[in-house]
């Protein structure tokens, strides 16, 4: 498990456990691989999420704001 971690930060202990299948042959369940990682002390490491390009409040790049919310409906549909 250290060596699929140190070569994986990123994988937890479900990744971890199909690693140690597809690689080694090795069945573990999740709960057992669980427990071993926090035995050993080694934790994945989260990735960032990355910001989305637009913010509350902009003007799409493609398509302007034509109506400016300035509509009304005479009828229903």
């Amino acid at each position: 498990m250290l060596a699929i971690h140190n070569h994986y930060t990123s994988q937890g202990y479900t990744s971890i456990t199909d690693t140690l299948l597809n690689i080694y042959g090795m069945t573990v369940c999740d709960k057992t691989a669980y427990k071993s990682m926090k035995r050993l002390g080694i934790h994945s490491y989260i990735r960032k999420t990355k910001k989305s390009a637009t913010f509350v409040g902009a003007e799409h790049i493609r398509f302007p704001n034509i109506l400016n919310r300035d509509f009304k409906a005479d009828k229903p549909m």
